[in-house]
């Protein structure tokens, strides 16, 4: 290869590296107050607080809809349920050596 072929390929990876890297979404945790007021519930011994149409864990008085996927009031009524995580980042099963 020639020596700018090196130089164009290094700038696209780093491109691609740090365009990655900001879209990687943060876990905000927020009170997830709608209008001054919040709407909880206490289900099976879990906390859900309502928020933007759906039911969230509800941890030390805060909600994370970016870490977590919201709930309807059927799924957190099932006894077993437990709140699904979100995946942020990384590249997800292609990042990983395919060796177990």
């Amino acid at each position: 290869m020639k020596k700018s072929n090196n130089v164009v390929l290094c700038s696209v990876l780093l491109a691609a590296i740090s365009s990655c890297a900001q879209k990687e979404k943060k876990d905000e945790w927020i009170v997830g107050a709608q209008n001054g007021s919040t709407r909880d519930t206490t289900l099976h011994g879990n906390q859900y607080r309502y928020f933007g149409g759906f039911w969230y864990p509800l941890i030390l008085g805060r909600i994370s809809p970016a870490s977590y996927q919201g709930a309807t009031a059927t799924q957190i009524s099932n006894p077993g349920f437990k709140a699904g995580k979100i995946r942020t980042g990384g590249f997800g099963r292609s990042g990983r050596s395919g060796i177990s």
